[in-house]
C-alpha cells in the first residue's frame, strides 16, 4: 500500500465506521426498524464488530503512515492556504457536531436531529456572515465546482 492511499483508504474507513455506528444512518435505522429491534440496541450489538475493525484499521494506518516520507512545510501552508480561501476554519465550527452528538445521547429521533442540526449549522453560518443572501448560498450550491480548491 502505498502512501498515496493511505489517506483515502483511512477516511473510507472512518466514513465506514461512522456511518454503521451513527444513530442517524439510514441504513442503521432501516435495520433496527427492519429487525423491529431497539435503535441503540441495535447500535450496541454494531460496536462489537465494528471496533475491533476500527482498531485493527487505526493499527495499519498509523504503521502505514510512520514509514510516510516527510511532507514540505511549504505544501502544507500552501493546503491550508486554499482551505481557508474556500472555508470557516474554527473550532466554532465544531458546534453543530457537538449539538447533533448531545441529541444522539438523549435519543432525540434521526429525523428531528437531522433538521435540528441543519438549521443549528445554518444560524451559526450566518452569524458568523450575516451579509451573505440566499442568492449568495443558491448560487454557490448550483454552480459548486469540486476542482475549486485542488479537491476531486
Amino acid at each position: 500500500m502505498t502512501n498515496a492511499l493511505n489517506q483515502p483508504l483511512a477516511s473510507l474507513k472512518g466514513a465506514f465506521c461512522g456511518s454503521n455506528v451513527s444513530p442517524l444512518s439510514g441504513t442503521t435505522n432501516l435495520a433496527a426498524t427492519t429487525g423491529e429491534v431497539d435503535l441503540y440496541r441495535h447500535l450496541h450489538s454494531l460496536v462489537w464488530t465494528d471496533l475491533p475493525a476500527w482498531l485493527i484499521s487505526l493499527i495499519i494506518f498509523t504503521a502505514v503512515g510512520m514509514s510516510a516520507k516527510t511532507a514540505s512545510l511549504h505544501s502544507i501552508h500552501v493546503m491550508m492556504a486554499g482551505l481557508a480561501t474556500g472555508f470557516w476554519i474554527s473550532p466554532v465550527t465544531l458546534l453543530p457536531v457537538l449539538f447533533m452528538i448531545i441529541l444522539a445521547i438523549t435519543r432525540v429521533p434521526a429525523i428531528p436531529s437531522l433538521g435540528l442540526g441543519a438549521l443549528f449549522a445554518i444560524a451559526l453560518g450566518w452569524l458568523h456572515n450575516p451579509h451573505t443572501t440566499i442568492t449568495q448560498v443558491t448560487h454557490l450550491i448550483v454552480n459548486y465546482a469540486p476542482n475549486k480548491f485542488g479537491g476531486l
